[in-house]
């Protein structure tokens, strides 16, 4: 169970559990003592004629104030906590994942559906409670079968007993039909959520480009779809949760028949039958919860299938990295867009040692493609690469580096983006800083509103890769978005570089021309050295 747990993102320890099921069910028995309390005064006191004392009065309302007050920080806010800290786990677990995942596997994931699964935890709230109320109230139903058996009468526990099942039937009747909604529900609010994001994250080019009109009704088509099966998956669970409602409902009425004409026929005592009544309500309302629990959880099914199938992404292999540069070496190979289709075919290709690599090509060739072979954000299967007959590829893997895009800023200063809490030295930042113009170290990088330029991310995200102890070090583009004179000083900083590093580069700038020690051609298909 613990494993089927952790496999859709739920951890707890079995001792915790322990401790929350010991908390409620301590809480359970004090709540038994107003009815305890019931049956003594009626039958004893009142029944005997005999006035109840002052100090019995007061340490009633000691007692009921116990009692909430241990409902209130033992029970209640215990639960709170517990479900706090397990929905902190399964965020930190999700990200952990996403953090060791395989770089091909984890770029075939919706990212929309990642989102939404790290910011809904209603399901980790949910389970919180299942695991702890289903157990605890077990308990509870078999100790008020228990006392109405022992303290009122046969007839009123064989009636609670026969209600019983009326609160689960409906759960299992309904169970396969409520999944495959809540299945729609998911697969729905998916799409809405994707075209929310382009609108949340593309506004200013949206409007620039006065395309509002046609991403609002996008995006209004999708809601309308999403809340309409939202809407028939909610109908049918509350259908599911109301029939044990009304049994709750029904229940007190019936005992309180039953138990009166016990009454009438002397069976039971009047402190009995209020017993009784009281007690009912302990009894059913434990049912009614594991009802409803059921219920939800059923309707979260898919929720953690989805995190299952996301924490079941192969992690990012460990390979022995060495300080020696990589050889890259290919030998009649092809480059795939997709099985059927060819980006390009390397007839040979060979980056080894140190030096500068250049690569041409026009918009769309397959260039990124290859860096992404290279550095393993593709997968070498037939999707995106093929090897003909005596065809060989060859990447000896070293500590690489790669000005990648999308890239990443975060909240912080200019010198913690572009450090990262690595070990890196004043004189180390200091030179890239002299070479990039960085924007000062101290200031302060925000997300929404951004307040840095194209061009300062993009010299963030060089200084970045650079600063990298890596052996080998990919560069796409690096000279978009920066000045001339920038992209000057870069470039005689590279050629210092290229004595100690390889250095492969994607360009279309005809200064790396001149510093090339190799330069690769991709055109009509083919790529061929010049």
């Amino acid at each position: 169970m613990k494993k089927h747990l952790e496999d859709r993102g739920i951890y707890i320890t079995f001792p915790q559990l322990i401790v929350r099921i010991l908390f409620d069910l301590g809480g359970f028995l004090l709540t038994l003592l107003p009815a305890a309390l019931t049956l003594y005064l009626t039958d004893v006191w009142i029944g005997s004629g005999t006035l109840i004392p002052l100090s019995w009065m007061l340490g009633i309302v000691v007692c009921v104030f116990v009692i909430h007050f241990y409902q209130f920080y033992f029970v209640n806010y215990n639960a709170q906590m517990n479900a706090d800290r397990m929905a902190s786990s399964y965020r930190q677990h999700l990200a952990r994942k996403i953090l060791s995942s395989s770089i091909p596997a984890y770029e075939s994931q919706n990212k929309a559906r990642i989102q939404y699964m790290a910011n809904d935890v209603s399901a980790v709230y949910t389970m919180s409670s299942y695991l702890v109320t289903v157990p605890s109230n077990i308990i509870k139903v078999i100790v008020i079968i228990g006392l109405l058996f022992a303290l009122a009468s046969p007839a009123i526990a064989l009636t609670a007993i026969i209600l019983i099942p009326l609160y689960m039937v409906p759960n299992f009747l309904n169970q396969s039909r409520l999944e495959k909604l809540v299945a729609k529900e998911r697969a729905a609010g998916d799409a809405w959520y994707q075209e929310f994001d382009v609108i949340l994250n593309g506004k200013v080019s949206v409007t620039l480009n006065k395309v509002g009109d046609y991403l609002q009704k996008r995006h209004d088509k999708t809601l309308k779809t999403y809340l309409d099966a939202r809407n028939r998956q909610h109908f049918f669970l509350l259908i599911v949760q109301e029939f044990p409602l009304f049994v709750t409902t029904l229940a007190p009425l019936l005992i309180l028949t039953i138990g009166g004409n016990q009454v009438v026929l002397q069976n039971m005592t009047i402190g009995q039958l209020l017993f009784s009544i009281q007690i009912i309500g302990y009894l059913f309302n434990p049912l009614s919860e594991v009802s409803m629990l059921h219920a939800q959880i059923v309707s979260q099914k898919p929720t953690f299938d989805r995190v299952a199938d996301f924490l079941a992404l192969p992690d990012q292999k460990v390979e022995t990295e060495t300080a020696a540069c990589p050889k890259i070496e290919a030998h009649n190979i092809d480059l795939m867009r997709s099985e059927k289709e060819v980006l390009f075919h390397v007839l040979e290709f060979t980056a080894q040692d140190k030096g500068i690599v250049l690569i041409h090509g026009e918009n769309g060739c397959g260039k990124s493609s290859l860096f992404n072979i290279i550095s393993g954000v593709f997968p070498r299967d037939n999707h995106h690469f093929r090897v003909h007959e005596s065809g060989s590829f060859t990447c000896e893997k070293s500590k690489l580096s790669y000005l990648f895009y999308p890239n990443f800023i975060f909240t912080g200063t200019v010198q913690e983006n572009i450090v990262c809490g690595r070990a890196v030295s004043d004189a180390q930042y200091q030179e890239l800083d002299s070479v990039l113009q960085l924007p000062p170290a101290d200031k302060r990088v925000t997300i929404k509103p951004e307040n840095l330029s194209l061009g300062e991310k993009q010299k963030i995200y060089l200084a970045r890769t650079l600063l990298s102890d890596a052996s080998c070090i990919l560069l796409d583009e690096p000279g978009s978005n920066l000045d001339e004179k920038t992209e000057r000083a870069l470039v005689d900083y590279l050629v210092k570089l290229r004595e100690q590093k390889l250095i492969l580069v994607i360009s279309h700038n005809a200064y790396y021309d001149a510093v090339a020690d190799k330069t690769y051609e991709i055109c009509k298909h083919q790529m061929n050295q010049v």
